[in-house]
């Protein structure tokens, strides 16, 4: 349930509860390591799906198709208790969820089929390479949290003369056009309602789609990326673009400024 105060993404933005399984799939092969085989990357969607589901709570996710998007705007304390509270132990349930049916499994087939040892030592190293895919799961976790506490140092002092939101999560999966249909309406209502949007991205490749989406660097070298809020007189539905308003552009040589009406 959103906050009040907050500004309400357009209802065909906010994905269904059922739609959340899909969203958390895509998810967990985005932001799990590239190397891994995608069956593997597969298994961490439930601890996706617990994330996401936080986030559609708070009102803070949208999506297109297989496309989601994260934008954070301020929450009361309570909604922060809520996420510590519920997020970790469900974490903690979907890890052992993924850890314990797997090494079972191949304990069993290697007992079977060439004896105890086997069986045991088959069942260690599934363990250690499900504890490596972890560690690394959680060192994400652990950067996106330092990424958004340097974020939110960055915005807060911006918050005090507009609206702003914090971006994050950008996940699509081969579906680029729903990738870019949630970036451009997402745009589009920031800019219809003057909400600024900060991002830090965690990739080059993000920085480039959020560069052309009109994000810039707060400070020389910063990473944290702003997209200042537009004036609500300038955003018009139907004129705007990633980039910004259409309304802002000027007459060309040659062309004469309309007059105004007579008295």
């Amino acid at each position: 349930m959103p906050s009040p105060g907050r500004i309400t993404p357009p209802p065909k933005l906010v994905p269904r509860w059922r739609d959340l399984p899909r969203l958390a799939a895509v998810s967990a092969q985005a932001f799990t390591p590239a190397h891994l085989p995608p069956a593997l990357r597969a298994a961490f969607a439930p601890v996706w799906l617990f994330n996401l589901a936080v986030q559609h709570t708070a009102g803070d996710l949208l999506a297109v198709g297989p496309s989601t998007l994260g934008v954070h705007q301020p929450r009361p304390l309570r909604w922060h208790l809520f996420g510590a509270l519920v997020l970790l132990p469900a974490t903690v349930a979907a890890l052992l969820a993924l850890l314990l049916p797997p090494a079972i499994a191949v304990k069993a087939a290697g007992d079977a089929l060439a004896g105890p040892l086997a069986g045991t030592t088959a069942e260690c190293a599934v363990l250690a390479a499900e504890v490596a895919a972890i560690g690394w799961q959680i060192a994400h976790f652990l950067a996106a949290a330092r990424r958004s506490a340097e974020l939110h140092r960055t915005i807060t002092p911006l918050r005090q003369s507009a609206p702003w939101a914090e971006v994050a999560g950008l996940a699509g999966g081969r579906d680029g056009h729903a990738t870019r249909a949630l970036v451009r309406q997402t745009l589009a209502w920031a800019d219809e309602h003057g909400l600024g949007l900060a991002a830090v991205p965690a990739t080059d490749r993000l920085r480039r789609t959020y560069a052309l989406g009109g994000f810039h660097p707060a400070h020389p070298g910063s990473p944290v990326l702003l997209r200042p809020p537009v004036p609500r007189v300038a955003a018009r539905p139907g004129h705007l673009t990633p980039e910004r308003p259409a309304s802002t552009t000027r007459p060309g040589p040659g062309t004469t400024p309309p007059r105004p009406p007579a008295a």
